[in-house]
């Protein structure tokens, strides 16, 4: 039986912006990928030995963002060989990145990886974005 430790090297997570406000115009890719890279640097981990990438996200942005996973590991510098799996568990989308990662260095599938998630609750879609605009207008008027 093969016996592997998952065990934390590094963590970084962005700021919590507000609806509308200075995140507001940053994609969920480029976004996850500044955070990754930073907990890279935390780790002391060389970045080619991460050889797998899991994000949760749940509120597409753009159909060009589906694979979340693949273009925030390009963004944070990550090989091009690594594996990158985006997940949709909606409440738990990030805590299931974390858990698919944990679960694939265990199985041996790969020695170094990342887990987490990623919104951008101001880049999501609506189907008429004035009335979100003016929604958000009146719940923060109250």
């Amino acid at each position: 039986m093969n016996n592997r430790d998952v065990v934390v090297l590094g963590a970084a997570r962005s700021a919590i912006g507000t609806f509308g406000g200075s995140l507001s115009d940053i994609e969920p890719p480029e976004l996850a990928g500044i955070v990754m890279k930073e907990a890279v640097m935390r780790s002391g981990v060389d970045p080619t030995a991460i050889n797998c990438v899991t994000v949760g996200t749940t509120i597409p942005t753009d159909s060009c963002f589906a694979y979340v996973a693949r273009v925030a590991a390009i963004q944070a510098g990550l090989p091009m060989d690594s594996v990158a799996m985006s997940v949709n568990r909606l409440c738990s989308s990030g805590l299931q990145g974390i858990v698919t990662t944990a679960q694939n260095i265990l199985l041996g599938d790969c020695d170094y990886g990342i887990g987490g998630g990623v919104e951008v609750m101001s880049r999501g879609g609506s189907i008429y974005p004035p009335r979100r605009a003016a929604a958000h207008a009146w719940v923060t008027r109250r």
